[in-house]
């Protein structure tokens, strides 16, 4: 039972940061050329793999991952802590959606 619990629970977890995510780029997108949304999602989809690589080697929790790729992805973009949070979460959503998120 519980497993049924911990299956819907993360499916509507993925649904609300997908939604969120749509939220948030349709603001981005006000802010950078489309060139440049499409390489820092490049960039986002890249830190989030591996620091979940890292991760399972490590051991860490999902706020050390977070923390982690948060300071990855600021070290190679330069852009407000807000807007990575957002190319980050959306990183981590497309992973989950798409089954590709490394368990230990």
């Amino acid at each position: 039972m519980n497993e049924v619990w911990a299956s819907a629970l993360a499916t509507i977890v993925v649904a609300v940061l997908t939604g969120l995510s749509g939220v948030l780029v349709a603001y981005l997108r006000s802010k950078l050329s489309l060139d440049e949304r499409v390489k820092l999602v490049d960039t986002a989809r890249a830190v989030v793999r591996a620091v979940e690589i890292i991760a399972i080697s490590q051991g860490w929790t999902s706020e050390e991952k977070k923390t982690e790729a948060l300071a990855r992805m600021a070290s190679l973009t330069g852009l407000s802590e807000e807007m990575i949070d957002t190319y980050i979460e959306a990183a981590v959503a497309d992973l989950k959606a798409a089954g590709e998120e490394l368990t230990q």
